[in-house]
């Protein structure tokens, strides 16, 4: 697709898509309250996007403290439940 506008920031893109400047792709989370409200609708949603890693970067010659190792470890066992939610609320 070709565009006429480009933006450096999500909720500058999500704006965009409320006020009907075009298709969107976000990640469920930032736009699952305007999806359930009707103000954005799924186009395409037969159509799985490809999943994006997250990832935690610290540098290598540091001892990794034990706040940020709880902080990995927790991440490690919310992330698969809240993306399970996200995909169970997805309006269809």
């Amino acid at each position: 697709m070709n565009g006429n506008l480009i933006v450096n920031d999500t909720e500058t893109y999500i704006a965009c898509g409320l006020e009907g400047l075009g298709l969107i792709r976000a990640a469920n989370y930032m736009v699952m309250p305007h999806l359930r409200s009707g103000q954005l609708q799924r186009v395409l949603g037969h159509i799985q996007a490809p999943t994006v890693p997250i990832s935690v970067l610290y540098p290598h010659n540091r001892h990794l403290s034990p706040i940020v190792r709880a902080f990995v470890d927790l991440l490690v066992e919310l992330m698969p439940r809240v993306e399970r939610q996200w995909q169970a609320d997805l309006p269809r």
